[in-house]
């Protein structure tokens, strides 16, 4: 199966977690940040996979526009969503991230719809607020990130 991941994100962890999921998926599969995904032709993958970052409740506006424009070709595909936040989030917040992000068809489509924990990657952009927070959040194992990568293309696929 070719599977696209599309991501965004600001300090790594989207990132991190879609090159993986690729990874995981094998030679037919590719992660590419939404900037890029414009240029690439949808309809020669079989699925895919659009997430990135939450800030303050909200995805990066330039994911939003890609799921806008792209709505319709999507809806033709298996789909899977994600999202990277820095806190735990509960049950409601998880419903709560995927309804206010991503359109309706969508959310109801995915075989998936995964909260990958975020502050696993840091990067230059981040300044003094996110740096004290990164501090803080709860960092996953290689071996935790590993099987939660499997877990995800698992059930993607069945």
């Amino acid at each position: 199966m070719k599977v696209l991941i599309v991501f965004t994100g600001k300090y790594g962890s989207s990132g991190m977690y879609a090159n993986r999921l690729a990874e995981e998926f094998g030679d037919n599969s590719q992660a590419v940040d939404v900037k890029q995904a414009k240029k690439i032709d949808l309809e020669q993958w079989d699925g895919i996979i659009v997430g990135g970052g939450v800030y303050m409740g909200k995805t990066p506006r330039t994911l939003k526009s890609f799921l806008k424009k792209y709505v319709n070709a999507l809806k033709s595909k298996k789909i899977g969503l994600f999202v990277c936040c820095a806190s735990k989030a509960e049950d409601s917040q998880i419903t709560e991230y995927f309804e206010k992000n991503f359109p309706s068809e969508l959310v109801e489509k995915a075989v998936f719809k995964r909260v990958f924990p975020g502050g696993q990657v840091m990067n230059e952009k981040a300044g003094f607020v996110y740096k004290k927070m990164y501090d803080q959040m709860t960092k996953l194992s290689k071996e935790e990130i590993d099987e939660l990568i499997r877990d995800s293309v698992k059930e993607f696929l069945n």
